[in-house]
């Protein structure tokens, strides 16, 4: 008997028994039977709604099924479109582009002076407002069809050119060879920001041939479209006049360029219902890509754990400050999602409290991204003072006018133990720096060190001599230990042929790097939770804006802070505060500070509503009472 009248017989069986047992629908159907039920994903999509037809809103696969609507009460001549509530799959799944050129970038680029901030800062730029342009088509006009997953896939392919290019995304060049290979990075970039523009461009345009009966809806589609055309011609043009002269002209162009679109996009939304957000999901997508910049913080402080732990010797201060790093991390997480509502606060407010995300997320990045660089700049102080320790004793041995050979014996055993102790740290867990460079050059110093030794140690130009290597061996050694845990210098110190130059770009700037933009940042941070706490707030009550207060009071002390580095941390209060672990306790405190008093003041506000309810109730009962005697 042939497999397809066995399967048919078995299917007649079982529609026989569920017939005759009144079985629920779905038990003892066969394949076929159910994907009878599955809709076919049509070619074309719109994003007008029916009201007697509500299934277009909830489309195919990765939709918004059950989670839509149709708007109501728009202008005439306006459209009714679909309006999604939740997030769909496809949209989440983007978002994963977003998350991967973020960690790829973070991984790539260390924060080590102003150039690589600003570069840091201008490829987030560039990544958040391209992603804020594909979410607001999106969240407005997208629907689940075959030409919109087309359109999406080569969004997912601007993202992973992104991805290409972000490597060589750099500001500043060390040599020519560099300065070539970010220009080149730099001309690919504007392309596929073109590209980018071009694909909206097209979707906005088919969007406008379904909408082309509304009269209303024609001019602000025909509008999106020219703006996206106009800046993908500005990309295009800044592609062919970067070159070493004039790049950061063209990457102003850039920023310029992507700020007035963005702006005008939410402009044309103000002025036409039909296109508003505000019974879109934009709170939502907003809140996820916040949950986005969280989490990398969240893979930058596990990524410091791991490399503080490497050697397995964790002091009270590494873990006091690793406990500080998820306090920071989780009082943002509070700050933030706790003062969201989803009423109506009105479109332009809404479209400030949009804009303003991209601030916010830049200080997020940095607040959470500086926590993680302290832990490991702890670590690295921690080791340095014991090597220092270590070879202190050494040098003051050698100082003396009376060393005899035992003597000499002595400091070379304490030596050998010095580094060897030193050396551990690198041989655990981390393979590929036993054979980086800067060993070899650490073992020359050690040679030489052992040689001069066995010298007549009586000689003044002996023992100066030995001083130095000794002195240039400790350089050496502080340097590799950054290196190991991802801590270099600039590159115009890296590249310097004294190490104690390299250890003094190390310290002045690289640190002093991630001191000042980790308060500022910090301290921004809590400043723009509080405006961003006044934008979403409609009704604002006394303790509201004493919860303002608070944020704005503690958000400028934290960015004060930033100061003491103001001298090239020449101060002696920036120096002792610097070699001391309490940078990352001080911020962990203000946040958990500002987290208890905005729960203290929205306790007492809602008692004192409760209160005044009640006292409202007792003088009508009076009044009802009165009028009744």
């Amino acid at each position: 008997m042939a497999l397809s009248a066995i399967a048919d017989k078995i299917f007649n069986i079982k529609e026989g028994l569920r017939s005759s047992r009144k079985l629920p629908l779905g038990v003892g159907e066969s394949i076929h039977s159910k994907t009878s039920h599955v809709k076919s994903l049509p070619w074309f999509g719109t994003p007008v709604g029916e009201e007697d037809d509500h299934e277009k809103s909830s489309g195919h696969g990765a939709s918004d099924d059950g989670h839509s609507s149709i708007i109501s009460h728009v202008p005439e001549g306006e459209p009714k479109l679909i309006q999604h509530h939740e997030a769909s799959a496809i949209q989440l799944f983007y978002d994963l582009f977003f998350v991967a050129n973020l960690c790829t970038f973070t991984g790539v680029h260390e924060v080590n002076d102003g150039a690589t901030l600003k570069s840091y800062i201008g490829f987030f730029g560039v990544l958040w407002f391209t992603w804020l342009q594909v979410t607001l088509f999106h969240l407005r006009l997208g629907v689940d069809s075959a030409f919109e997953r087309i359109c999406k896939g080569l969004q997912f392919g601007v993202m992973t050119g992104f991805a290409v290019v972000g490597p060589a995304y750099k500001v500043d060049w060390s040599s020519a060879n560099d300065a070539a290979f970010a220009i080149k990075a730099f001309k690919m970039l504007s392309i596929i920001l073109m590209i980018s523009r071009l694909v909206l461009a097209i979707q906005y345009a088919w969007a406008l041939i379904h909408l082309r009966s509304y009269k209303r809806a024609i001019l602000p589609l025909l509008i999106h479209v020219v703006i996206l055309l106009i800046t993908a011609s500005v990309f295009l043009g800044l592609c062919f006049m970067i070159n070493v002269d004039n790049t950061s002209r063209c990457l102003v162009g850039w920023y310029v360029t992507l700020g007035l679109e963005s702006g005008a996009i939410l402009l044309l939304a103000g002025n036409w219902k039909f296109l508003s957000f505000r019974r879109t999901n934009v709170v939502e997508r907003i809140s996820l890509l916040t949950l986005i910049i969280l989490g990398e913080g969240i893979i930058g402080l596990c990524g410091s754990v791991q490399k503080t732990g490497n050697d397995q010797n964790w002091g009270p201060d590494i873990v006091g400050m690793i406990i500080c790093g998820i306090v920071v991390i989780y009082a943002i997480f509070m700050l933030y999602f706790d003062q969201i509502e989803h009423i109506k606060v009105g479109t332009i407010r809404q479209q400030i409290w949009i804009m303003c995300h991209f601030p916010m997320h830049v200080t997020i990045l940095f607040t959470v991204e500086g926590s993680a660089q302290l832990i490991i700049w702890r670590k690295l102080i921690d080791q340095w003072s014991g090597l220092r320790d270590g070879l202190a004793k050494i040098a003051a041995g050698i100082s003396l006018s009376n060393v005899d050979d035992a003597g000499l014996q002595s400091l070379a055993e304490n030596l050998n133990e010095t580094f060897h102790s030193f050396y551990e740290n690198f041989e655990r867990g981390v393979n590929e720096m036993k054979y980086h460079p800067d060993i070899k050059l650490l073992h020359n110093n050690m040679q030489a060190i052992a040689d001069l030794s066995t010298s007549d140690m009586t000689s003044p130009e002996i023992k100066n001599q030995t001083l130095d290597y000794i002195q240039e061996t400790f350089a050496s050694a502080a340097i590799l230990a950054g290196k190991n845990m991802g801590v270099e210098a600039p590159h115009h110190f890296a590249h310097s042929d004294d190490v104690n130059d390299i250890l003094d770009g190390l310290l002045d700037k690289t640190f002093g790097t991630v001191f000042t933009y980790f308060f500022v940042a910090a301290g921004l941070c809590i400043l723009m939770t509080a405006l961003l706490f006044v934008l979403g707030r409609r009704h604002k009550t006394k303790t509201d804006y004493a919860n303002v207060a608070v944020r704005c009071f503690f958000g400028i002390g934290l960015a004060l802070i930033a100061t003491m580095n103001a001298n090239d941390g020449t101060s002696p209060a920036f120096s002792n505060y610097a070699a001391s672990p309490w940078m990352l306790p001080t911020v962990a405190i203000v946040f958990a500070v500002v987290v208890g008093a905005d729960n203290v003041l929205k306790a007492w506000g809602k008692r004192a509503v409760a209160a005044a309810a009640a006292r409202r109730r007792v003088d009508e009962e009076v009044s009802a009472w009165a009028a009744e005697a």
